[in-house]
């Protein structure tokens, strides 16, 4: 640990030595500065991608989500299908006695 921070007071001096010592070069800067202003058609370093508007986005991440959600659905459905239930036969007698007429 004490090591450790020997390397760190050591390098800290260190850096403030040349620190001190640094005088910069104004006539250096200023050329470098002149020649940056001066290149006109200096070329794009990124890859250009085709513009693509943000509704095409938004619409098409829509599309998406709602595919997902579509096809997962399907799935938990298929899965948790239930089997349908059997007929059942219901036991009736056959066609009712017809009442006696009321005898008053």
């Amino acid at each position: 640990m004490t090591m450790q921070r020997d390397v760190h007071g050591d390098l800290r001096a260190r850096l403030r030595d040349a620190a001190g010592t640094h005088e910069p070069n104004r006539e250096q800067m200023l050329a470098r500065i002149e020649r940056g202003m001066s290149e006109q058609t200096r070329p794009d370093h990124r890859a250009t991608r085709p513009p693509v508007y943000g509704w095409v986005r938004v619409v098409s991440a829509t599309a998406a989500v709602a595919c997902v959600l579509g096809f997962g659905g399907y799935a938990v459905a298929s899965a948790v299908k239930d089997e349908p239930p059997a007929q059942k036969s219901v036991a009736s007698t056959g066609t009712p006695a017809p009442s006696p007429d009321a005898t008053s």
